[in-house]
């Protein structure tokens, strides 16, 4: 049975940090402290997977945001509650418009980026999913949950250094053939 390995991501408060933007009534202000993100952009290119955003937040929101970090165009797609009719992580109905939407296979690897931990408990008990908490608070790692970094960056560094290690070790671990002796 083959599978495929896939990157879903929430966006608020996983992709930037309440560090990155200024919470604020006024919109303007609000979406005004949005920076471009390079080092991010660099990261998330550097992923040879499919990459899906997965939202409680708004679909036009999703795309201001993204579009503002510098880094929306490293995304397939995106689903929204808004595009689901209002449902909610961590409710089962938005995984599985999810599973549909981004063509998520029950035997695909799918690491889901998330900073709410019940959104990540029923990615995990639900679906299997691989779970990554975004969070800098100091806690205790509930079973579900399979990795916790304080920031996205640090997750997709750890990720990708340990995705060229496994290839490493793959190159290193095949007999190396000697050189033909000459006559």
């Amino acid at each position: 049975m083959s599978f495929t390995t896939k990157f879903v991501f929430d966006l608020d408060l996983t992709l930037y940090n309440e560090k990155e933007c200024t919470e604020s009534k006024n919109q303007k202000v609000y979406y005004n402290s949005f920076k471009t993100k390079p080092f991010l952009n660099q990261l998330l290119e550097a992923i040879p997977y499919k990459k899906f955003i997965l939202t409680n937040a708004t679909f036009a929101h999703a795309e201001d945001v993204l579009a503002r970090l510098g880094i929306n165009k490293h995304f397939s797609k995106i689903l929204s509650t808004d595009m689901v009719d209002g449902a909610l992580k961590p409710s089962i109905p938005i995984y599985l418009s999810a599973m549909k939407e981004f063509g998520l296979k029950p035997n695909d690897n799918i690491f889901f980026f998330e900073d709410q931990p019940d959104n990540l408990h029923t990615a995990k008990t639900q679906f299997g999913w691989t779970t990554i908490l975004l969070t800098d608070r100091k806690m205790k790692k509930p079973k579900y949950i399979d990795y916790i970094f304080p920031k996205i960056e640090d997750a997709l560094l750890f990720f990708q250094i340990k995705e060229n290690f496994k290839k490493d070790y793959i190159l290193l671990s095949r007999p190396i053939k000697s050189p033909k002796k000459k006559h």
